[in-house]
């Protein structure tokens, strides 16, 4: 904070505070690109108004009532009135065939000489009906008052980036590229361009209309996808100009105007005969519909001359190096520098995914596909999961979940299909045992105590050792391509440590550095900062991934109070108390006193920060786990217990019932007594065993007794039952205990005597 100027010159004179206060992170810097780039029409834009109007209920979809997107100028005419070019296209665009099974036709009548014996051909394929059409068809209405010289209609593909208050078709970019052979003859020539318009001027000329018009004029734009052909029509009639496009080329309708009017045109989405609407060939769904849809996603976009683009946090690292003075210098990157685009197939172009914080829409876009991609792979559905690492695959995703400067909606979708994909069917197998115990007897399980010491304090939950059998968890490696029909059973893998590793590191720094202070947690807010964090630890714990100092780690950042170990303190507590104290002489030294109190403060446990209502519910599921793991740890011990007092009273009573074969001058009667246990059925035995009856009836040793005795008090201080106030801890035996019970209830009679005395003594 010392050397920081704003600080230390304006902060402190003029009582405000820096711009970056309370922000663990740089501060993202954004730069203007001089790119022009059609968005949608936001619905507060200044000048521009777009109004739907779908008209479903028609079935024949007339000219009449066509779907149609209407824009105009809301500020026209008025002072705050803009008079600039608007450049207008549709958000969605239409694709050319991969290869042209037609060629188009060239001359003016439709039909060259040489082709007369094709015509019948032509004619059939053309006439068979609107279903097996590929040209379709959608026209701009131009309002009465608009200029029509002031209007160019037509088609722009998707790198057009052209924006000037002065447009002019001819001065519109286009390149001519001929194919042909060593001799010169030419095979093929194609003109191509980012813009085909044709202009209104030269429409009312076709028309014999005047400039300023009554009437409306109707440029229709008729589209073969079959051929390439794009061609016009003015009111119903032909027009002559023409283009010819390559194949798999991508084109949006588009309208360029210079306003002269607040009602300026609308987009048409009607069908004429022979020929499909658009909305057949932007819609796969619709592709065999005649009727014109014009669904919400549908939109009126205009091209934004400057764009804001996100300055990256990191940049490649050059190095350069001359090996002498005769030769060239050596400039190379060694170190590759990792970043995540989202590709926009349709506007042919990228956007870096840190980027997406500032388009609401895009944004919104991709978190419903990752909620899609989570639905699509629940219920153990693995062949989908292997097909959805064709796109999210292993280094997306562990690039997402690390990234500090990622949206919040984002980190919380991409942790989400992280687990649907990767880690949710393991969790839900261990999950379905999770009420059932399958114990061995094994030696490990033997040596499992409720208590870890004699001191009779609890063992961390989910930490020592833990020998329930759990179903394991089987990966496979990726493959979304295959040439043959394989079953994927098992879910895609993952590398788990360093899975393991990442969580704990990130949910250390949220612990450390986060909090309400914080103007900039990771996410943009607490929940998207702990929420899908604490969720990816919870199926990791749930899993197993996790190791005990991992689990104490974890416990540790919870709440440090209540789960650090005495002998840690004991040990740390000086060096804790010297580190504070070196830290604070070196604050006080620097003249940092903000940074002497911050020392001071130990470290808040997650919760001992003020939570919203999402992570407090998520904490809850991780708590929940904890809690199974104390009744997992309790049922072990009791099983292990069990069969140590087990096996101490069968040795006992083979040493009994031996003992008393070799007695030789016992009389009848008292044979019959000690033989009376080993006759009695199984069941009987075992109640005569454990009933623990006074005198010398009882044939359980009092050490075995004591011993039962005891670790049912254990269990009951393992379980948080408290114990009676009474009790004195020297007389654990049973002389001492029913001595105990006599007193007590001597003590409740005294107790209830009393007060009658006292009514009596009372006049």
């Amino acid at each position: 904070a010392s050397t920081f100027k704003y600080y230390t010159m304006c902060g402190l004179q003029e009582g405000f505070e820096p711009f970056a206060v309370n922000m663990n992170r740089e501060v993202t810097m954004w730069f203007s690109k001089r790119l022009p780039t059609f968005i949608n029409v936001p619905k507060d834009h200044n000048h521009i108004a777009v109004g739907k109007r779908s008209d479903r209920k028609r079935i024949d979809g007339t000219i009449d009532s066509p779907p149609c997107l209407k824009v105009s100028h809301k500020t026209f005419g008025s002072q705050n009135s803009n008079a600039d070019m608007v450049f207008c296209r549709l958000s969605m665009p239409i694709e050319f065939h991969s290869a042209f099974k037609h060629s188009p036709i060239a001359d003016v009548n439709g039909i060259h000489e040489e082709d007369v014996l094709k015509v019948k051909h032509r004619l059939e394929w053309f006439y068979q009906g609107p279903y097996l059409s590929f040209q379709y068809y959608h026209s701009v209405r131009v309002f009465a008052g608009q200029d029509p010289a002031g209007v160019w209609v037509g088609w722009v593909t998707p790198d057009y980036h052209y924006y000037s208050n002065n447009f002019n078709l001819g001065k519109n970019r286009t390149v001519t590229v001929t194919l042909g052979d060593e001799r010169g003859r030419v095979h093929e020539s194609v003109k191509r361009s980012n813009c085909y318009m044709v202009w209104g001027g030269d429409a009312t000329s076709a028309a014999h209309a005047s400039s300023r018009s009554n009437v409306d004029l109707e440029i229709g734009c008729l589209i073969d996808l079959a051929t390439g052909l794009v061609t016009f029509t003015i009111n119903g009639k032909e027009m002559s100009s023409s283009y010819q496009v390559e194949p798999n080329t991508k084109l949006f309708p588009a309208v360029f105007v210079r306003p002269t009017s607040a009602n300026l045109f609308q987009f048409e989405l009607g069908k004429i005969k022979n020929a499909m609407p658009l909305s057949s060939a932007i819609f796969k769904s619709e592709h065999k519909n005649p009727i014109p849809q014009c669904p919400p996603r549908l939109d009126v976009q205009t091209i934004s001359a400057v764009l804001w683009s996100r300055m990256p946090n990191n940049f490649l690292k050059v190095d350069t190096a001359r090996v002498s003075e005769r030769h060239g210098w050596v400039v190379q990157c060694v170190e590759p520098l990792q970043m995540l685009a989202v590709h926009i197939p349709e506007e042919n172009r990228c956007v870096d995914i840190m980027e997406l914080s500032e388009q609401e829409d895009l944004r919104k876009f991709h978190f419903h596909t990752l909620k899609l991609y989570c639905a699509l792979c629940a219920l153990g559905n693995t062949r989908v999961a292997h097909a959805l690492c064709s796109h999210l695959d292993q280094s997306q995703l562990l690039y997402t979940i690390d990234n500090q400067y990622l949206s919040g909606m984002l980190r919380e979708g991409c942790y989400n299909v992280l687990i649907s994909i990767h880690l949710e069917t393991a969790k839900e197998a261990r999950l379905m045992m999770k009420d059932e115990f399958i114990i061995p007897v094994t030696p490990e399980t033997r040596s499992i105590r409720l208590f870890f010491d004699a001191s009779k304090k609890h063992r961390h939950p989910g930490v020592g050792l833990s020998t329930s059998l759990k179903p394991r968890f089987n990966f496979a490696p990726p493959c979304f391509i295959s040439t043959k029909q394989e079953q994927h059973l098992y879910s895609p893998q993952v590398p788990l440590n360093t899975l393991k590793e990442k969580a704990i590191s990130m949910l250390t720094e949220a612990v450390q550095g986060g909090g309400h202070h914080i103007r900039d947690p990771v996410g943009g807010c607490v929940e998207y900062q702990f929420v899908p964090i604490l969720k990816l630890i919870s199926t990791l714990l749930t899993m197993g991934v996790l190791a005990s100092e991992d689990v104490h780690q974890i416990l540790l950042l919870i709440d440090p109070n209540v789960f650090r170990e005495t002998r840690e303190e004991g040990n740390t507590g000086a060096t804790d108390k010297e580190g504070f104290a070196g830290a604070v002489d070196k604050a006080v030294e620097a003249g940092e006193e903000e940074a002497a109190k911050e020392a001071k403060q130990p470290l808040k446990g997650l919760l001992e920060k003020r939570l919203p209502e999402p992570v407090k519910r998520q904490m809850c599921e991780l708590l929940h786990y904890f809690c199974d793991c104390e009744l997992k740890h309790r049922i072990e011990a009791i099983v292990s217990f069990s069969d140590n007092f087990v096996s101490k009273l069968q040795f006992n009573q083979k040493f009994r019932y031996n003992e008393l074969m070799l007695a030789l001058n016992m009389s009848a009667a008292v044979t019959a007594k000690k033989t009376k246990e080993f006759r009695s059925p199984p069941q009987e035995q075992i109640n005569m065993l454990l009933t623990f009856s006074t005198g010398d009836d009882c044939p359980c040793p009092s050490d075995i007794q004591e011993e039962l005795y005891d670790f049912h008090n254990q269990l009951q201080l393992h379980c948080g039952i408290p114990m009676e106030e009474d009790e004195d801890e020297h007389h654990t035996s049973i002389r001492g205990r029913l001595l105990m019970l006599v007193n007590k209830i001597k003590g409740q009679a005294h107790r209830a005597e009393e007060p009658m005395e006292k009514e009596q003594a009372a006049p």
